[in-house]
């Protein structure tokens, strides 16, 4: 029991003592630990923002917080006609912070978050000008799934970068696996496969 809490005190000393060297932000990253902050970019946002409009605000937030961050990855669920989706979250990843941080829109709120991460092999190979048009992609699972989005299937989207691709699935409501699941070049937004499941 003395060794046990031995054990708690030393890290409970070390952590203070990080946060007091290196600011509260920093040492949680230094712990290896999540926080939660309050994105220091904004505006500008509209109410249900578009993909375009989420990367701005992330690459606006993640380039603040690290000049060589760079988006990995990027996830929408249910996807609607103008680009905008009920839930969308992004993540870019500091080599230099070994660090990634996270960027969510859900309910009207906008939510920034960064963790300790290992190296991302993919990222130095990451686009710059990859597909940024959540309409073209509802657009394309119309053209392949169009009697499953009759039927209330919703899409979700996913940015993949070790393919360069943008994955398109449709899925039942509150389903998995999914139904369809379409890939698209992640630079041009030109079809390539599409997968029945």
């Amino acid at each position: 029991m003395k060794i046990k809490i031995g054990l708690a005190a030393f890290f409970a000393a070390m952590a203070a003592y990080l946060v007091y060297q290196l600011g509260g932000q920093e040492a949680i990253g230094r712990l290896g630990l999540t926080f939660g902050s309050d994105c220091k970019v904004k505006q500008p946002l509209s109410a249900a923002p578009v993909l375009a409009e989420m990367v701005a605000i992330s690459e606006a937030n993640a380039k603040g917080w690290k000049a060589d961050s760079v988006v990995v990855d990027i996830l929408q669920s249910k996807l609607r006609p103008d680009g905008s989706a009920e839930y969308t979250r992004l993540t870019s990843y500091s080599a230099s912070g070994k660090a990634t941080m996270n960027i969510s829109f859900s309910g009207g709120n906008l939510r920034c978050e960064t963790n300790r991460s290992e190296p991302d092999p993919h990222a130095a190979t990451a686009p710059n000008d990859f597909l940024r048009d959540g309409a073209a992609l509802y657009k394309i699972a119309q053209a392949h799934g169009q009697a499953l989005i009759d039927k209330g299937y919703t899409i979700e989207t996913r940015y993949w970068i070790p393919d360069t691709k943008w994955i398109v699935e449709l899925h039942k409501e509150g389903g998995t696996p999914q139904a369809l699941n379409i890939d698209v070049d992640a630079r041009t937004g030109a079809f390539r496969t599409v997968r029945a499941d």
